[in-house]
């Protein structure tokens, strides 16, 4: 999940869309709810800030564009959490206020850790999330 640090997550809205895998994002009142491809890793998500509206994905892969949304940024402190509730990494500071965004997901085939020690270990990240934000202006309208 990314959410701002003024709304609290109940874990029952997250798990809600978590069961739901027929779309990969959901923006949850609380923030945006990422779908993962398996569950065997953690994904790795990129949150960035740009002055501007931008559509294209960086181009060093091949990235699946899953669209636009709106958001509202109270505190301007935007966090990645997992689904049981710590935060992850540092958080993304924004001027609060109201931002548009744009969600790309790239994915590649699950490969096993190797570690003949383990038959269950989880497998090497696989997919990886990036969330771009921009704060909307007059211009955006």
């Amino acid at each position: 999940m990314v959410a701002d640090d003024a709304t609290p997550h109940p874990i029952q809205e997250v798990a809600r869309v978590a069961f739901d895998l027929s779309r990969p994002v959901w923006k949850t009142t609380h923030g945006l709810v990422l779908v993962s491809t398996g569950n065997d890793f953690y994904p790795r998500v990129t949150l960035e800030s740009w002055t501007k509206p931008i559509a294209e994905p960086p181009p060093d892969q091949t990235w699946e564009d899953l669209g636009r949304f709106d958001v509202s940024v109270p505190v301007g402190r935007l966090w990645i959490e997992h689904a049981d509730g710590p935060k992850v990494g540092e958080p993304l500071l924004l001027p609060p206020g109201d931002h548009g965004g744009r969600v790309f997901r790239w994915t590649r085939d699950a490969v096993p850790y190797e570690d003949d020690l383990d038959d269950e270990a989880p497998e090497q990240a696989v997919e990886e999330w990036l969330i771009r934000f921009w704060r909307h202006s007059s211009a955006d309208v």
